[in-house]
């Protein structure tokens, strides 16, 4: 996201009141509630599409749609997902409250908000310890008007070495979120990864865009609809998944 030669107007600003609240609220998913999506992986040799639906019998739940070139790293990217336990959650940013601390710096660029802060991003298996979170620098874009995230930034400024004899040479990963019409709650709707990794028998690169293309959003059970229509009346909320 970019904003050329905008001057950025800056001041400081609680996370537990306000618009950014209401943003971190919309993020804050429970665990019950499940999505069943279709995703587009583009390398530039190669693309998979996927269907994933978890109400399904667990062997049924992945779907190849389509594929085309051939990609190693892609395949590896792909089967890291689908090893997940859930592979949904991917759609679902959580821990940003807790990263944020109690106030934050804010960069008001006018249609959106830039808070930089320290994050442990969401590593989607590939290779990555969270060892190396504390090395990596994080920018949340928010919509203030509608009090929503829109991006997620991650980005190491040089190369470290991390635990086990593993060196992150490059780590980039950008998240864009969307709100869902329906329940009002944030999710993923396309992301990109640029990393590479070098161990002690193994590189490890990872470069990709995926682009989430059909996506539907429901409870695990009637119950937790209900318990979570309830909360949102009373303007309460359960203890919310970190994913």
């Amino acid at each position: 996201m970019s904003f050329g030669l905008v001057l950025a107007l800056a001041f400081e600003l609680s996370v537990q009141t306000g618009p950014i609240d209401r943003a971190l609220q919309a993020t804050e998913v429970p665990e019950t509630f499940r999505a069943a999506f279709t995703v587009r992986l583009n390398s530039d040799n190669a693309m998979r599409e996927l269907r994933f639906d978890p109400r399904l019998e667990e062997a049924s739940q992945w779907q190849l749609v389509s594929s085309e070139g051939k990609d190693d790293d892609l395949d590896d990217a792909v089967s890291a997902w689908q090893d997940e336990t859930v592979p949904d959650g991917r759609l679902f940013p959580g821990g940003l409250r807790g990263s944020l601390g109690n106030r934050v710096d804010v960069n008001d660029y006018g249609k959106a908000w830039r808070i930089e802060f320290q994050h442990i991003p969401y590593f989607n298996n590939d290779n990555v310890d969270s060892g190396f979170a504390s090395h990596i620098d994080a920018a949340l874009w928010m919509e203030p008007r509608t009090a929503r995230v829109m991006r997620l930034d991650y980005s190491l400024p040089e190369p470290v070495r991390g635990p086990e004899g593993v060196r992150l040479v490059e780590f980039e990963q950008s998240f864009i979120l969307e709100s869902d019409p329906v329940w009002g709650l944030s999710y993923v709707s396309s992301f990109a990864v640029d990393i590479e990794a070098e161990g002690r028998y193994r590189r490890t690169e990872r470069d990709y865009v995926a682009q989430v293309t059909s996506v539907e959003f429901f409870f695990s059970s009637p119950e937790a609809e209900a318990r979570f229509k309830a909360q949102r009346q009373t303007g309460t909320g359960p203890d919310l998944a970190e994913r």
